[in-house]
């Protein structure tokens, strides 16, 4: 969670096994949250791991989208681990 910013930046890193014979499905889920009773959903967006590891020194934009309108981008950006 961010406070108080319209443009936020996440430093999150998780760790997701890659499976080359495999179409690996991502939702994604942004939310505006000012306390427990007002939490709105800011966007969604569904992307396949592939499609990220695939994009130009792995990093997608993701078009966030709400009630069927463009609602952000969602920036992602994957480093393969050995």
């Amino acid at each position: 969670m961010i406070d108080n910013n319209l443009n936020p930046k996440w430093i999150t890193h998780f760790q997701i096994e890659y499976y080359f014979e495999k179409q690996q499905q991502l939702h994604w889920e942004v939310y505006d949250y000012d306390n427990e009773n007002d939490v709105e959903l800011i966007g969604s967006a569904d992307t396949f791991l592939v499609d990220i590891l695939r994009s130009p020194k792995s990093v997608y934009l993701a078009t966030l989208v709400n009630e069927g309108k463009h609602s952000g981008t969602l920036k992602i950006k994957a480093d393969l681990l050995n």
